[in-house]
């Protein structure tokens, strides 16, 4: 699960806005190594994971996340 929400915080840093773009993430080592992360895994390894959490709960849970970031955000 790790390198699940490592490869989807890398890619929403990155800029991609779909599952189709993670695959770009397996050439950037930089990023990866500031992460602190060996590897990228597939953009099916992410659909499928996320896919198995309850949508009530992942709303409820990403309602939580984006106050956090919002809250802490500086201008």
């Amino acid at each position: 699960m790790r390198g699940v929400l490592g490869t989807t915080v890398l890619s929403i840093l990155s800029g991609y806005q779909c599952y189709a773009h993670i695959s770009a993430l397996r050439d950037d080592t930089i990023n990866l190594a500031l992460l602190g992360m060996s590897e990228v895994v597939s953009e099916d390894s992410v659909r499928r994971n996320f896919g198995k959490i309850d949508e009530a709960e992942g709303v409820q849970c990403s309602g939580y996340s984006i106050t956090w970031v919002t809250a802490r955000r500086r201008y």
